[in-house]
């Protein structure tokens, strides 16, 4: 039985937009930094290296953060990238959020698939030894009885959350904001009345 959805790869979550356009320095804790060991270039992180974009999401978090990485996930700043040709930053980040999307809403799909599908397959075999062992007496409404009663727990089941769905939030956020604005007018004509004269 499945105890709970699979944690998300990396290449679930992060999509190549481009190549780095400097060596990187090597991403290290700070022990091991601090400890004076000579440390060789990492090739992940040096000039030409793929360089990635992944968003991030919290339930209890407002928007969507997005992270510049290189393959093994260490972080680094965005100026340090020679984006694909043609893209934006901004394009950039929207096909992160569109890759990071179709992955998750296949990983979520394959996991509740191999939850009902178990479900299924232990309800057919609890039948299945019912009826083979021909037990005369139980029968409830004409149907065999196996060995246990089968329940699913349907809460098991996943609901994907991508970042389209942080976008809608944060679109009901904003509409939410701008009702409160223009409700309170008198906020705005005391501003005004603050504001100093030029």
């Amino acid at each position: 039985m499945f105890k709970s959805i699979p944690g998300r790869r990396a290449v679930q979550s992060m999509l190549q937009v481009g190549t780095w356009s400097v060596n990187l320095p090597v991403a290290l804790p700070a022990k091991r930094r601090n400890s004076g060991e000579t440390i060789n270039l990492n090739p992940h992180r040096q000039a030409g290296a793929p360089a990635y974009i992944k968003p991030n999401l919290k339930w209890d978090d407002f928007g969507i953060s997005f992270t510049v990485c290189d393959k093994l996930s260490s972080c680094a700043n965005a100026r340090y990238i020679n984006l694909r040709p043609g893209w934006t930053l901004q394009q950039a980040r929207a096909e992160a959020m569109t890759h990071y999307d179709e992955n998750e809403e296949e990983r979520v799909r394959e996991y509740n698939f191999k939850l009902v599908t178990c479900w299924a397959r232990a309800r057919l075999l609890n039948v299945l030894y019912a009826v083979g062992n021909n037990a005369e007496d139980d029968v409830v409404n004409g149907r065999p009885i196996g060995r246990c009663e089968i329940v699913e727990d349907t809460d098991r089941l996943v609901k994907p959350y991508t970042c389209a769905d942080k976008l809608d939030e944060m679109s009901t956020l904003l509409a939410e904001a701008q009702r409160i604005t223009v409700g309170r007018p008198l906020l705005r004509e005391r501003l005004k009345i603050r504001a100093p004269r030029a």
